[in-house]
Formats: C-alpha cells, sequence, structure tokens
C-alpha cells in the first residue's frame, strides 16, 4: 500500500506540473529552456517517469512557472499534492 501512495503521488505531482505549465501557456520546450534541461526530462517529469524529483528540481520548476512550493507534514497517513 505505500509503494501505491508514493507511485500515486508521483502522477498526481506530474499532472499538477502539466497542468501548471499549460494555465501559463508555456511549451515544454520554453520550461526546458526556463530550466536549463532538455524537452525530453520534462516529458519525463510529467509522465512520471523514473526520476524521483528533488525538492531543489521541484521549486526550480516552480519558480519559473511563477508558483511557490508549500510543503506540509501532517498527523494522516498518506501522499496529497495539491
Amino acid at each position: 500500500a505505500k509503494g501505491y501512495a508514493v507511485e500515486r503521488a508521483k502522477v498526481e505531482l506530474a499532472h499538477r506540473i502539466f497542468e501548471l505549465r499549460q494555465e501559463k501557456k508555456i511549451s515544454q520546450v520554453e520550461l526546458a529552456k526556463r530550466l536549463k534541461v532538455s524537452q525530453q526530462f520534462i516529458s519525463q517529469i510529467e509522465s512520471a517517469e523514473g526520476h524521483n524529483l528533488t525538492i531543489e528540481t521541484i521549486s526550480r520548476i516552480a519558480d519559473s512557472l511563477g508558483f511557490g512550493v508549500k510543503i506540509i507534514f501532517k498527523r494522516e497517513k498518506g501522499i496529497k499534492v495539491a
């Protein structure tokens, strides 16, 4: 169950990054240029493939899209992406 929760959170985070990028009307190529990474890297992030994103990378993505990052430790178990 724990492995499922982590994988689900990765998919939710990937989807949220995709949504925020779309909301800002920025292409994967443009986001990649802003982050100085490849478009393939952005594609992998948005499809939740392979990468365990670091807080630093998540923060850089959020910043480049004009957002901040908020991490909350909660008493309930599980992972939630908002």
